[in-house]
């Protein structure tokens, strides 16, 4: 799917990836660091989801300091990354999915529909486990699986999560 894609990683050090951020970014990255200066690191991460936006790692050769820069709506923000490169969740690099989930929603809807027609069944554990293994996160799972949903694809119900299974103690409910 053209949507669930992996991170590239692009150095703004030589040839490559230099032209990856908007001219506006290059201008105010130079208050940051000089990425014309061959001793600095800086390795740019595009958004795959909210184009437009890049997470920013920089290595600072004349105080040998690291640091990442987040460039979101015209802007660097000075963030900390748990992890490089960023993962789905980590702080905001990821925090619109809206449009990107409709779009997977809209591939995936007769990939799912063959699959069901195949098997017989399509459960919602099915589905976890199916975009669990493209890597999504629980909330751009859950987003598609609304769209889905939406636009008229019926889960089934898994055997082990039947109705039946439900407790409810009622005893202690005060009304």
């Amino acid at each position: 799917m053209k949507y669930l894609k992996t991170f590239e990683s692009h150095s703004l050090n030589g040839s490559k990836g230099f032209e990856i951020l908007p001219e506006d970014a290059l201008k105010e990255l130079l208050c940051y660091v000089d990425y014309n200066n061959l001793e600095n690191k800086i390795e740019v991460i595009p958004d795959p989801r909210v184009d437009g936006t890049y997470a920013v790692r920089v290595y600072r050769s004349e105080d040998d300091y690291t640091f990442d820069l987040l460039w979101n709506r015209g802007a660097f923000d000075e963030v900390e990354f748990s992890s490089w490169p960023p993962v789905s969740g980590d702080l905001k690099f990821f925090e619109s999915y809206n449009d990107i989930a409709e779009e997977i929603a809209i591939d995936l809807l007769p990939k799912l529909q063959k699959i069901k027609d195949e098997k017989g069944i399509f459960t919602v554990g099915m589905f976890d486990n199916y975009m669990e293994e493209r890597n999504a996160d629980m909330k751009l799972t859950d987003e598609i699986m609304s769209y889905l949903v939406n636009m008229g694809f019926d889960f089934d119900v898994d055997e082990d999560e039947g109705e039946d299974d439900v407790e409810f103690d009622l005893k202690n409910t005060m009304y």
